[in-house]
């Protein structure tokens, strides 16, 4: 699932709902980018994704959506998640 991340470092708390209610459905992982998401990686572990695919490079804050939708199906790609 893909994390939103505050200014601040922590995860969006909808984001946290979300990979709560994705945990029913079975394992989870969590991909979180921009400012703050190494930072932000801690607490979605503790809120039970497996493994959290986290960037703090700056470039996901300069540009809204190309980084983070090639860096999504560069991962989907490589990992061949069971959607």
């Amino acid at each position: 699932m893909y994390a939103e991340v505050r200014s601040d470092g922590q995860p969006d708390p909808t984001s946290l709902e979300l990979l709560t209610k994705a945990r029913e459905l079975g394992d989870v992982d969590a991909v979180a980018l921009g400012p703050g998401a190494t930072k932000a990686a801690n607490a979605l572990g503790e809120y039970g994704a497996g493994t959290v695919f986290a960037s703090d490079d700056d470039v996901y804050d300069a540009y809204v959506a190309q980084p983070a939708a090639h860096t999504l199906h560069e991962l989907a790609k490589q990992h061949a998640p069971d959607l």
